[in-house]
């Protein structure tokens, strides 16, 4: 699989969790802002596929579910 490593990954994450923008995160790992991007709307899918399922009550907790992204 092309792509970014799993340090760029969990650093992306990380800019995410402190709500960098794309571009800011962008420039600060120097990474690609359409790669940042694409990232970026993962961990939102992932999110919402989360919530979906809390609301479904499909997960008991919120040790359940893993979502992994690499």
């Amino acid at each position: 699989m092309n792509g970014l490593s799993k340090y760029y990954i969990k650093k992306i994450i990380g800019c995410f969790a402190d709500e960098f923008t794309a571009t800011e995160t962008s420039r600060k790992l120097k990474v690609n802002r359409n790669t940042v991007n694409k990232y970026y709307r993962i961990i939102r899918e992932a999110i919402a596929d989360y919530q979906e399922m809390l609301f479904n009550g499909q997960a008991k907790n919120g040790n359940d579910t893993v979502f992994c992204l690499y």
